[in-house]
């Protein structure tokens, strides 16, 4: 057999493989469900919507093997195929042939997945020391669906461990049915429930009054007696500087999980409402003396509450919603943490029961499917939702989620001995996981302070509980994440595994990332040009008497500050979100001149402008970002010749006056010169990267 016939025979192979294996669906792509969508069109790099799932071992992680293991669970899982494309009106999951790789962990912990114009897998598996990661972008699946594929990595890299190290295994992998976890549930069960209530509502119009008044409610139906809850108070929201980067500020908490339940139950409550409570307890006290005893504060607490508790779902997609908790403070009310437990688990029982918690999804279901939403493009889409999010993110304090208990089968068991989940976060929130009598509360914050994490540890401690805790910070005084061991409440060192009479100290659980953007750097930058323009605009209306008007200071100074602060923040390649943005709002001022009645504005005063402020920008992004600086001289130099176009518009005659085209060329032909200078040798490695042949 010749080598053309074997490479045949092989693509043969590999093809039967592939139409073997489980796939993502009926067709090669699935519409997303009513979450994902809105996980997608609020997404930033700071709010990356990414969470993770962590397994502690007992010993070191084996690479090769958990790669083993890894392929298995994702065969088994056609949804975790799925890449995500943009269509005309909705993002869509499409089904790739694309191969997950391990990787040692050497970034923050839930770093951004998804970007725009990203083809690859919605979720990573990585491993540090003794630790196993599994981080996914929500719009792919929810924190208990995740939980299906990273149990049936666990296990399948467990199995393969001990049959390594020459023992037996009787752990049994779970079998997954492709159609189960790919399932739409919210379209399921949810879709045609409002329509069901309208027909309800229409029969019961035409029946007799005496019937509807005497006819007793169902059971079923007849919510949980209403909570009383103050609501005039002011919402408190969190305030505070933000870490360099906008990453998160991570504090972990280990305690006895027989205990909290213990203390849970005596409270009246469940392990979440009594967490809940001392959560609020922790804000509330850290909230400044004077702006406490100026009035009450109503903390708002945002909890998820899983859907398939209510309907026979096996779906690995996002199948959730959210409830909220809420109490009032009193300046001077004594804190009851008893009261507070009971009050939250009532609210949790009444916000959180199905009929209720029903209602609302429907109603969600129903808008997604209404027509004049449908037809609306997906860009602007995306810019309502974003707006809505931010609307929805002014009535939440903070954030809270529990996943519950984490199992495993057999033996091995106790080759884990811990679990824990996070996510990131634009305010602060804590997740909670148990595994055995391990119970993990993991904080997140993007605030550069952990006074609230410190606060809710020292209420834990007061209450007599032993804590282990690790924290993984930003300070001011660094660019570097510090790692502080661990350290256990009341004792003279690390809380020791009562199973392996070993420390939780063992390996360092983060590894140290360099800052690669430093937003306060740009903030003061920005605030600098501003001045700086204030003050030349001033000298040149004063000294020479050209009485320029106020419009172009403005358009100059918001353009500058629009794009660097909403796209550093917000877009994967920031640099070339500049250029793009300069483009489109170039051809958005023309569109306006020519349909106001062309008078030459839009070339002679706005593009120069526009050029000159996004350049400005583009430099401070450079200046404020490492990453973007890897990515973005490239563009800086494209960004640099576009802006020489208005020379064609003084050759041809269009512009008069024409210093300021005069002005905005020159500095762009600059900005080219000396950033060819200054930054050869990464402007000659993206040249041959972007432009090999």
């Amino acid at each position: 057999m010749d080598i053309q016939q074997r490479r045949n025979e092989e693509a043969k192979k590999l093809e039967r493989q592939r139409l073997a294996r489980p796939r993502i669906g009926e067709r090669p792509w699935l519409p997303l469900d009513n979450a994902s969508k809105i996980f997608l069109s609020t997404m930033t790099s700071i709010d990356t919507k990414v969470f993770r799932l962590t397994a502690g071992m007992t010993e070191l992680v084996r690479p090769e093997l958990l790669q083993e293991a890894l392929d298995t669970a994702y065969d088994s899982f056609p949804l975790y195929h799925g890449i995500i494309r943009r269509g005309i009106f909705w993002y869509f999951v499409e089904e790739s042939d694309l191969r997950p790789k391990v990787e040692e962990e050497s970034d923050i912990p839930c770093a951004q997945i998804y970007a725009t114009s990203y083809r690859g897998l919605l979720f990573r598996v990585l491993y540090r020391d003794n630790r196993i990661h599994l981080e996914v972008f929500h719009a792919l699946s929810d924190g208990n669906g995740a939980i299906s594929f990273f149990q049936l990595l666990l296990i399948s890299y467990l199995r393969l461990c001990r049959l390594a190290d020459g023992k037996v295994s009787e752990a049994v992998l779970p079998y997954y049915i492709a159609t189960d976890s790919n399932r739409d549930s919210f379209a399921e069960y949810f879709k045609n429930k409002v329509e069901e209530a309208k027909e309800e509502a229409k029969t019961e119009a035409k029946a007799e009054p005496e019937a509807i008044v005497s006819a007793p409610p169902e059971p079923a139906d007849v919510d949980p007696p209403p909570v009383k809850v103050q609501s005039k108070a002011p919402i408190y929201r969190i305030r505070g500087a933000k870490t360099l980067d906008g990453r998160m500020n991570v504090m972990e908490l280990h305690l006895r999980t027989s205990k909290i339940l213990t203390a849970a139950r005596a409270a009246g409550g469940t392990v979440t409402s009594y967490l809940s409570a001392i959560f609020m307890q922790a804000i509330y006290e850290t909230i400044p003396v004077k702006k406490r005893q100026r009035h009450s504060w109503q903390i708002v607490l945002s909890v998820p509450v899983d859907l398939r508790q209510f309907y026979p779902s096996l779906t690995s997609r996002n199948f959730f919603a959210t409830v909220m908790l809420r109490h009032v403070f009193i300046p001077g009310e004594t804190i009851d943490l008893a009261a507070l437990t009971d009050e939250l688990s009532d609210q949790l029982k009444q916000e959180g029961s199905k009929d209720k918690i029903s209602r609302k999804v429907a109603k969600l279901v129903k808008l997604e499917s209404s027509w004049p939403l449908r037809v609306t493009p997906l860009y602007a889409k995306d810019l309502i939702l974003r707006i809505g999010n931010s609307i929805n993110n002014l009535g939440i304090t903070a954030s809270m989620t529990n996943v519950g208990r984490f199992r495993l089968p057999g033996e091995i068991t106790d080759d884990m001995q811990e679990c824990l989940i996070m996510t990131s976060a634009v305010r602060p929130q804590f997740s909670v996981a148990s595994y055995d009598n391990d119970l993990a509360i993991t904080f997140t914050s993007p605030k550069m302070s952990t006074a609230i994490q410190d606060r809710y540890r020292e209420i834990l401690e007061g209450l007599g509980f032993e804590i282990a805790f690790a924290v993984e910070s930003v300070t001011p005084e660094t660019e570097f994440s510090i790692y502080k061991q661990p350290h256990v409440s009341g004792t003279s060192g690390q809380v020791t595994d009562d199973k392996q009479g070993r420390t939780s100290a063992d390996y360092p659980p983060y590894p140290l990332v360099p800052v690669e953007t430093n937003l306060p750097l740009a903030q003061r930058l920005l605030l600098l040009i501003s001045l700086l323009g204030f003050l030349l605009y001033a000298a040149v209306n004063s000294l020479w008497g050209l009485d320029l008007p106020f419009s172009i200071l403005a358009l100059a100074i918001g353009t500058l500050w629009v794009m660097v602060t909403g796209i550093l923040g917000n877009r994967h390649n920031p640099a070339w979100a500049i250029l793009l943005q300069t483009m489109v709002i170039s051809v958005a001022l023309i569109g306006a001149d020519l349909l106001s009645g062309w008078r030459g504005w839009s070339l002679t005063w706005a593009l120069p402008i526009v050029n000159v402020s996004s350049l400005l920008g583009t430099q401070i992004t450079l200046m404020a970002s490492r990453k973007a600086l890897e990515r973005g001289v490239f563009f800086l130099q494209a960004h640099a010749i576009l802006a020489l176009l208005p020379v064609l518009f003084i050759i041809l005659g269009w512009v008069d006056p024409l210093w300021p085209s005069v002005t905005a060329t020159s500095l762009a032909a600059l900005s080219f010169v000396l950033t060819a200078i200054l930054r050869r040798r990464v402007l000659d490695e993206e040249v041959r990267r972007k432009l090999h042949l």
